[in-house]
């Protein structure tokens, strides 16, 4: 319309909105900025990070808040013992010769065994355009579990934010995600609890990804697993093995490194 024809409240109105427009971009810039100066994105995700600092990290009007929290978490990742310890590094452990029968394995998530195409902080609205992307060639459940990890809410949580943007799941696709983010969730434990007993010298470190899991935490993350009895153990390692980012099998190792069984995930 032309400015002309506007009467003097218009313009007022305008020149407000236009400011307000304005104030909230230098913010979002400003928020990312300094999300840029995070260590490791790593850290924003469980169970480094609550879901109450994940949407303060989005909404928090002040950007003290924002600050304070990745100061906190820089600090986190200088005494994480190992963290960025590369897996080419260690001992070689053999692969275990026995493969676990089909009708005894357990349950693992498609959705987790998947790479999670989330390297680096995109910020809110490159994730919502992401997403958007991938309605016209991704399931429900796996934008929603893009989400999750993008953003770093738990499923329902995230679902709720995201639907103030226009994208709605419902509540089978929900219960998949979380199924899914709860089966990665255990895995960092196991891998950060690995690491630890790396660090301090309860175990020699191996070549590959390593997970460590009481016997209650395996049948935990895979649900309906039936180990032979000469198999079963109080502890044991785990080691994952990926094709293409993909997690392809599980190959599952007594406390000494001896191989025990292949679980391949189907």
């Amino acid at each position: 319309m032309n400015n002309r024809l506007l009467s003097q409240e218009q313009k007022r109105r305008n020149r407000r909105e236009r400011f307000r427009r304005n104030r909230c971009q230098k913010a979002s810039r400003r928020r990312e900025a300094a999300l840029v100066e995070l260590r490791d994105p790593v850290l924003l995700s469980g169970p480094f990070v609550s879901a109450l600092d994940c949407t303060k990290l989005l909404t928090a009007p002040h950007l003290t808040v924002v600050r304070g929290l990745v100061r906190r978490l820089n600090r986190l990742a200088g005494t994480l013992p190992d963290s960025a310890q590369p897996a080419g590094i260690g001992r070689c452990v053999p692969r275990p010769r026995r493969t676990l029968w089909r009708q005894n394995r357990g349950t693992v998530p498609k959705l987790a065994a998947e790479p999670t195409n989330v390297d680096q902080f995109l910020g809110i609205e490159k994730v919502l355009e992401r997403a958007r992307d991938m309605l016209a060639t991704d399931g429900s459940a796996k934008i929603l579990y893009f989400l999750t990890n993008a953003i770093g809410l738990n499923p329902s949580q995230c679902a709720a934010l995201v639907s103030q943007a226009g994208l709605t799941f419902d509540s089978t696709v929900i219960r998949e995600v979380e199924h899914a983010h709860q089966f990665r969730k255990r895995l960092a434990v196991a891998q950060e609890t690995y690491r630890a007993m790396v660090a301090a010298g309860e175990l020699k470190i191996a070549k590959g990804i390593w997970g460590f899991f009481d016997s209650g935490a395996l049948y935990a993350i895979l649900p309906a697993i039936h180990l032979p009895h000469v198999l079963r153990r109080a502890s044991f390692l785990v080691r994952l093995k990926y094709r293409a980012g993909r997690i392809v099998c599980l190959d599952i190792h007594g406390m000494s490194y001896r191989g025990l069984c292949r679980h391949p995930v189907d």
